[in-house]
């Protein structure tokens, strides 16, 4: 009979060795996750020349979709597109993506008459039959006017938060982020957003996406971060922002929130982290309150390249975890931050023993899934 998985780190080094020479662990099928959970476009740029807003990205279509695709900003057609380009870096990360190579995109649309710069987009990729979005696989993107979007921190606080540098991303990113939380929301309750006044951001960052709630919220903030806490204070009055410990207990009142969100924030805790920060959260949120978590599900698997071990760990566990060497904040603790997977039925199971799981929105922010819940 062949060792279980599970026996494996109680056997010597060199038999474990074997066994995977014998048995190795199989990896994840990317085609098919691709194809099954991937969003497949991303609008990489905006930019004007000469009286014209200029999109740029890349689209990823079967032959047969191709004939009927159109695009929409702000609702109007786009004036000119180039499509497809060649964009060899697309065939590099999705390699097992048919036509992943001629996937470049350009959009060209005229700027009204006396516009000194665009002001909020949104860019969809539509059926031109229907002008409805292609599929569930290409929702819209959102990017905020300078004026909405507000001031900018540092390029390294930046990439701590979204892995690059860069300033596109970060608004566009926050923006579309809040509005997927708004429409989660909504399809899950019923309710708009401002029907929970008193939001927690739990792991804000420099605010990317909680500034879009302070209009109309009374927003708190907490991260792990104290440079990026400190930069919340100094740029995005209206809010408070606080430094949490790696692990609670925190100061943060009892109930005293209708909603709490964190994008990006459960990707990257230990087991053990994880369930004290769910209880700390379920303490924190009153009764019949909402929480929005985002996780790593199937798209990320393949937007991370899951390694075969990892996949059979995640598959096995619903749970799986790996270094992660981009975060550069000293939170005093080396191996803290990690790259955390989680499988649909871990977070029913797991989270649920915590709250009342609503629905699960696969690649809802980005390529994470997220979970919508309610306080008991």
């Amino acid at each position: 009979m062949s060792p279980s998985p599970r026996l494996g780190p109680l056997l010597p080094p060199s038999v474990r060795r074997l066994f995977r020479r014998v048995f190795p662990h199989r990896p994840p099928d990317y085609a098919r996750l691709w194809d099954r959970a991937c969003q497949k476009w991303v609008v990489g740029q905006t930019q004007v020349h000469g009286g014209h807003l200029h999109v740029t990205g890349w689209l990823v279509a079967p032959p047969s979709l191709r004939p009927h695709m159109d695009f929409r900003i702000n609702g109007e057609p786009v004036e000119k597109v180039v499509y497809p380009q060649n964009r060899p870096d697309v065939a590099e990360l999705f390699g097992f993506v048919p036509d992943a190579a001629a996937s470049g995109l350009d959009l060209w649309q005229k700027m009204p008459d006396g516009a000194t710069g665009p002001g909020d987009l949104t860019i969809e990729a539509v059926d031109r039959r229907t002008g409805k979005p292609l599929g569930w696989d290409y929702a819209a993107y959102h990017v905020p006017s300078a004026e909405r979007f507000g001031p900018m921190p540092a390029p390294h606080q930046m990439a701590r938060v979204i892995g690059a540098p860069s300033d596109f991303y970060f608004r566009m990113g926050g923006y579309t982020a809040y509005l997927a939380l708004e429409k989660a929301v909504r399809e899950a309750t019923g309710e708009p957003l401002t029907a929970y006044p008193r939001v927690l951001d739990w792991g804000c960052g420099c605010g990317r996406v909680s500034r879009y709630f302070l209009p109309t919220a009374r927003v708190a903030g907490v991260d792990v971060d104290p440079e990026n806490v400190a930069w919340c204070r100094a740029n995005l009055p209206g809010g408070s922002w606080d430094v949490v410990p790696l692990r609670p207990p925190t100061g943060l009142p009892t109930a005293g929130f209708d909603l709490a969100f964190g994008v990006s924030v459960f990707t990257h805790l230990k087991e053990p982290e994880q369930y004290a920060w769910l209880d700390e959260l379920r303490r924190v949120v009153r009764p019949g309150g909402l929480v929005l978590m985002t996780f790593h599900g199937d798209a990320s698997l393949v937007w991370s390249r899951l390694s075969a071990e990892r996949y059979t760990e995640l598959r096995r566990d619903g749970f799986a975890e790996q270094a992660n060497p981009l975060y550069d904040a000293d939170l005093g603790e080396a191996d803290y931050y990690r790259d955390v997977f989680h499988t649909t039925d871990y977070v029913r199971r797991e989270w649920g023993k915590y709250f009342e799981v609503l629905a699960i929105r696969p690649t809802w922010v980005a390529h994470q899934d997220l979970a919508v819940m309610r306080r008991r």
